[in-house]
C-alpha cells in the first residue's frame, strides 16, 4: 500500500473508531471507558497496513463482538435495575388499591366499591366480608375511599389508606383509620396531625398501636387511649428527615 493509501486509510479507521465510540456512548455511558479500554486493545489501527480488506473485516468483526457484549451488559443491568425498582416499590409504596391475600394463601382480598371483598381461589367465588357501611365516619354521608389497606397480625383490625396524594411519583401521604372489627370502631389516627400528612403507617405485632410518619417525623399511637407519643424531633431543621427518605445527589 503507498504512502498515500495509508495515511487515507489510517484516517478512515480513526473515523470509524469514533463513530464506535459513539455508538457504544449510547449504550451504555457507566462502562464506555472500559469499553473503549477494550477497543484500543482489540482494533490497534496501524499507518502500514499491507491488506485493507482484512483490517475492515477485522475491524467490523470486533465491533460487532463488542456491540453484542455491550448489549448483554445493558440488559442484564435493565434487569437488576428493574428488580431492585419492584422490590423498592413493593417495600416503601403502597401497591395501589391493594391486593392481599389471606394468611391460608388460598384466597385474595381486595377494595371494591368501598367495601373488603374476598376471593376463593378454590371456589372461584367471591364474597364481601367487610360491608362499605363500616367505613362510613361518624358524622359524614359517604364511606372512605380506600387507597390501601392492611390486617393486623390477628386479623382483628384493619388499617385504611385514604385521601391519599402523591408524592413525587407514588400515593404516600393521606389519612389513615383503623376499623376495630369486633367493635366496629372507625377510628382516624393523627388528628392532630395536619390532614393528609400521614405515611407508611403499620400495625405493632401486638395490635395495639399503629406507627407512622409524619412532617419528617415518627410517630406511635396508642388505639385504646388515642395517645400520640413523638418518637423523633427535627427541631426545625429541613435537613432531618425521619421514617422516610430524600434524593440523595
Amino acid at each position: 500500500m503507498s504512502g498515500v493509501s495509508a495515511t487515507r486509510f489510517s484516517k478512515a479507521l480513526v473515523s470509524f473508531k469514533t463513530a464506535i465510540r459513539i455508538y457504544l456512548s449510547f449504550i451504555g455511558r457507566s462502562v464506555i471507558g472500559s469499553k473503549i479500554g477494550i477497543l484500543n486493545k482489540l482494533l490497534p489501527y496501524t499507518n502500514s497496513a499491507s491488506n485493507e480488506l482484512t483490517i475492515i473485516i477485522s475491524y467490523f468483526t470486533n465491533f460487532v463482538l463488542l456491540s453484542l457484549f455491550e448489549l448483554h451488559l445493558f440488559m442484564k443491568n435493565k434487569i437488576l435495575y428493574l428488580l431492585c425498582l419492584l422490590s423498592f416499590q413493593a417495600i416503601a409504596q403502597p401497591p395501589g388499591s391493594g391486593t392481599k391475600w389471606t394468611p391460608e394463601g388460598d384466597a385474595y382480598l381486595e377494595s371494591k366499591r368501598g367495601a373488603i371483598v374476598k376471593f376463593d381461589l378454590k371456589s372461584q367465588t367471591s364474597n364481601t366480608i367487610i360491608s362499605a357501611d363500616k367505613f362510613i365516619p361518624s358524622g359524614q354521608a359517604s364511606g372512605l375511599k380506600i387507597t390501601n389497606f392492611s390486617f393486623s397480625q390477628d386479623q382483628k383490625q384493619i388499617l385504611v389508606f385514604t385521601n391519599s396524594k402523591k408524592v413525587w411519583r407514588f400515593k404516600t401521604r393521606g389519612d389513615y383509620w383503623a376499623l376495630n372489627l369486633e367493635n366496629n370502631k372507625l377510628h382516624q389516627l393523627g388528628k392532630s396531625l395536619p390532614a393528609a400528612s400521614l405515611m407508611f403507617a403499620k400495625f405493632s405485632p401486638d395490635g395495639s398501636k399503629v406507627a407512622y410518619v409524619s412532617q419528617r417525623n415518627i410517630f406511635v399511637e396508642d388505639l385504646t387511649s388515642g395517645k400520640i407519643k413523638q418518637l423523633t424531633k427535627t427541631n426545625g431543621n429541613p435537613g432531618i428527615i425521619n421514617g422516610t427518605f430524600d434524593w440523595a445527589y
